[in-house]
């Protein structure tokens, strides 16, 4: 397991508390799919779901789970860069994003929609 922390500048929040302009974001991953400045997230919107971890490192996040990050990639224009595969319509976690959006702006609009 390798541990990476990336600062995220917020253009906008959909739900939650202000977090500020910008947010340390801490993935903890194995391989490659644990994100890196140079490699898995890339340029662009990025939306992620973030949970304070709590206790001795309250206020400090992470991405709820490798589900909880959603970018364009090279492997789809929606996609969740953690997981090994890209995400697939019939998985109950992300059905409804999938059915709903084809690609990050859609996504966005769609949680504005819900959140």
């Amino acid at each position: 397991m390798q541990y990476n922390c990336l600062t995220l500048e917020i253009d906008e929040k959909l739900a939650g508390i202000d977090l500020g302009p910008s947010v340390p974001v801490g993935f903890l991953g194995s391989g490659d799919r644990s994100p890196d400045a140079d490699t898995t997230v890339p340029a662009g919107t990025v939306v992620v779901f973030l949970v304070d971890k709590g206790g001795e490192e309250a206020g400090r996040y992470r991405a709820v789970s490798s589900y909880g990050l959603w970018v364009a990639s090279d492997r789809g224009s929606l996609d969740q860069p953690i997981r090994e595969e890209q995400p697939q319509a019939d998985e109950p976690e992300v059905r409804d994003p999938l059915a709903n959006a084809d690609d990050v702006d859609e996504l966005v609009e769609w949680l504005r929609d819900r959140l």
